[in-house]
């Protein structure tokens, strides 16, 4: 567990020529999602960071299961890459 009882999530990218990447995580609530209700709950929104190249955040889950998507952009906001991994606090 993070500090104030949320867990510390993040991810690295090979490189970050010049700090001109972006990074952005979002969280869907599978739950949520099989209620047929809005999932997504959680995003840090496009961030760059001012050295190195990783990014990080503090997400305070309830009970349950989750998807967490992890986003690259390159310095004019295309998409260059995306990863998914599954996330339970039961």
């Amino acid at each position: 567990m993070g500090e104030g009882g949320g867990y510390l999530i993040g991810f690295e990218t090979y490189d970050n020529p010049e700090q001109k990447y972006s990074y952005e995580v979002l969280i869907l609530d599978c739950t949520l999602l099989a209620e047929n209700k809005p999932a997504w709950i959680y995003s840090t929104g496009k961030c760059s960071v001012s050295e190195g190249n990783a990014f990080w955040t503090i997400w305070q889950p309830l009970y349950g299961y989750y998807w967490t998507l992890f986003r690259v952009y390159d310095e004019n906001g295309k998409l260059i890459d995306e990863q998914c991994y599954g996330f339970q606090n039961i």
